[in-house]
């Protein structure tokens, strides 16, 4: 069991680097009822994007769909309507982006994914993602320099 998880944890990392950085383009803005709202959002969507492949690990394809993710992201939308100001339907559609970029991307650039699960079990993929550690620092350092400029905004828009 301790080599299976060492063996994911890249690929847990470029999920959750990848669906973070995808939720802060989709999510910009004063949209929150508070500032640590913006955090709390980025913890739930790390914890959103690793959801599809917990079942997954004991043979469960259900979450890894296209079918099955917008019900996941739904799901996630209600729970976070009253942490953002937006409508659910505008919530639901940007995690159901997220989920999709960044759990059934990932897996369908990396070792394949079933995306028309349970309708179909074949498995799609390019198998682009070979070694994700490759992948992980670029994403990181996107992530760090979108956020960091939320925390030190720049002079023009202290003076405003």
């Amino acid at each position: 069991m301790l080599e299976l998880l060492i063996t994911h944890i890249p690929s847990t990392m470029l999920h959750i680097l990848t669906g973070l950085l995808v939720a802060d383009l989709l999510f910009p803005g004063p949209r929150f009822t508070k500032q640590q709202t913006r955090w709390f959002l980025l913890v739930i969507v790390a914890f959103l994007v690793i959801i599809p492949d917990i079942p997954k690990l004991f043979g469960v394809l259900y979450g890894h769909s296209l079918i099955t993710a917008p019900l996941i992201a739904l799901f996630f939308a209600l729970l976070m309507r009253t942490m953002l100001l937006m409508p659910v339907p505008s919530i639901w559609w940007r995690l159901s982006i997220i989920l999709i970029i960044s759990s059934l991307g990932i897996d369908f650039l990396g070792n394949g994914v079933h995306l028309f699960y349970p309708v179909s079990a074949a498995t799609y993929g390019v198998s682009l993602i070979k070694y994700e550690f490759f992948y992980i620092l670029p994403i990181s350092l996107l992530l760090f320099i979108s956020l960091r400029r939320e925390v030190h905004p720049s002079n023009e828009e202290e003076r405003r």
